[in-house]
């Protein structure tokens, strides 16, 4: 359960920030983007199905869930999210790559793109947050239903998202998009954080609730939940740094064009700004790729304390 809400974070999270740069104009739409979007999206998707059908321990009931649903229930909607979601994905990704190829016109792909981006962002974020209504439904697992999980989950989404597009565009050199992706990642990481801290430190009313909650606290759980604190907040920390190095960098590029054009700044500036902006340039794939890992293993680590937490406490 724990690795299925990482893998299904990462794919409904790259899609959202993916789709929500290109709808909101922030960046020119880059087709060879589009299509490592969407191919990492669909990967981890397949990754999550396997995943969940895994945990259903017989394969033939996810069948039965799509030949013979039950609508009432979360795991029934879930899946056809999960199906709707990757059918989208598909088609985006097929169409890019049609007209990548030459198989489909240019003027079909620019015609379908802004729908399957406003069809796909509900669907990614429902893929996102679907699970946390799965948990309302499961009886006497009372830190599973806490009433921040859904927005708890969209959080994470973006999060976990950001830190693969984040450590993408550091290991293939475009600064710019790093520090554009960093700041959602930046904001989803501290929200994490508060969330995290929230869900089990607010008052339970059931004795389920508060026992559990304590497992995390204080109990056998304790270690995991706090190396998840540490490693997500370093995360969040590298990539707060790595923004101010990044602003500092564009403060470089208008000083040096400055000091070539105007001559107002000396040698020494132009030097300095220089070296900083080389700095910038090499570390950037370390910084964001280190960060991606700690982001997501810190993920890891959270899913698990509170999916023991919410399991093993029994019901009576």
């Amino acid at each position: 359960m724990p690795a299925y809400l990482v893998t299904k974070a990462i794919a409904s999270g790259m899609f959202m920030i993916m789709a929500a740069i290109w709808l909101l104009g922030l960046s020119a739409f880059d087709r060879r983007t589009a299509l490592v979007g969407n191919g990492i999206a669909l990967v981890f998707l397949a990754i999550t199905t396997v995943l969940l059908v895994a945990d259903l321990e017989r394969p033939e009931r996810f069948l039965r869930i799509l030949t013979r649903p039950q609508w009432k229930s979360w795991l029934t909607r879930g899946a056809f999210i999960l199906i709707g979601f990757s059918l989208v994905c598909t088609a985006w990704f097929a169409v890019e790559l049609g007209a990548q190829l030459g198989w489909v016109p240019e003027g079909v792909a620019e015609a379908a793109r802004v729908p399957l981006m406003l069809l796909g962002f509900p669907l990614a974020l429902l893929t996102a947050i679907y699970t946390a209504f799965l948990f309302h439904q499961c009886e006497g697992r009372d830190l599973l239903q806490s009433r921040l999980m859904p927005w708890h989950m969209g959080v994470q989404a973006v999060m976990a998202g950001g830190a693969v597009w984040a450590a993408l565009a550091g290991l293939t050199g475009q600064v710019m998009y790093v520090g554009m992706v960093t700041v959602p990642l930046v904001v989803a990481s501290l929200a994490d954080l508060l969330l995290r801290i929230a869900e089990v430190s607010l008052s339970h009313q059931s004795a389920n609730g508060r026992q559990a909650a304590w497992l995390v606290r204080h109990g056998r759980l304790q270690a995991i939940w706090k190396r998840s604190l540490v490693l997500s907040a370093l995360a969040g920390t590298l990539m707060l740094v790595l923004f101010a190095s990044i602003l500092a960098w564009l403060t470089g590029v208008v000083v040096i064009a400055a000091d070539e054009s105007d001559a107002i700044f000396s040698d020494a500036a132009s030097s300095s700004m220089e070296t900083l902006i080389t700095t910038v340039i090499i570390v950037t794939p370390w910084v964001t790729t280190s960060a991606a890992i700690l982001t997501l293993i810190g993920l890891f680590l959270y899913e698990s304390a509170i999916i023991k937490a919410g399991q093993d406490v029994p019901n009576a």
